[in-house]
């Protein structure tokens, strides 16, 4: 009698278990490894208003890379769980920022919604288009930093 209520169970949850975060964050079989976009929609600090957008693929204002290639433009880390290192830094269009946390930190933009890391997740992030892009950790806010892509 235990097997047919466990049965509608399992029915519903295998659709469930389809619904998973789909950011190409770490690992993952298919796809090209160099350039998986993350529902990355740039917004310009200065205006608050989007500049880009991408929903999948190449070419959005802020990608979060699938994989981090062997060169980047800038490094940022933290200091303990105080600050980001360095907490403002610049890159060329189309440069590619390495984040590697110690701890449970994560890079989340600011506004909300433009790009987020991973908690305590090494992630590589592609800059394309022109601005200046706050960003702060999300499981501790009071940490703050820029990226201005020229």
């Amino acid at each position: 009698m235990r097997t047919w209520i466990l049965v509608p169970v399992l029915a519903l949850a295998l659709p469930l278990a389809a619904c998973g975060d789909d950011t190409g964050g770490s690992g993952g079989a298919g796809g090209d490894a160099s350039s998986t976009s993350t529902e990355a929609t740039a917004t310009s600090s200065a205006s608050g208003t989007p500049t880009s957008s991408s929903s999948g693929g190449t070419g959005g204002a802020v990608e979060v890379l699938a994989a981090c290639p062997a060169t980047v433009d800038a490094e940022v880390t933290n200091t303990g769980s105080t600050a980001f290192s360095p907490a403002a830094i610049s890159v060329p269009a189309g440069g590619v920022v390495r984040f590697t946390p110690e701890g449970p930190h994560n890079m989340t933009s600011e506004p909300v919604g433009t790009f987020a890391t991973a908690t305590s997740a090494v992630a590589c992030l592609q800059f394309n288009t022109a601005g200046s892009y706050d960003f702060i950790c999300s499981v501790h806010p009071n940490m703050t930093g820029t990226v201005t892509v020229n």
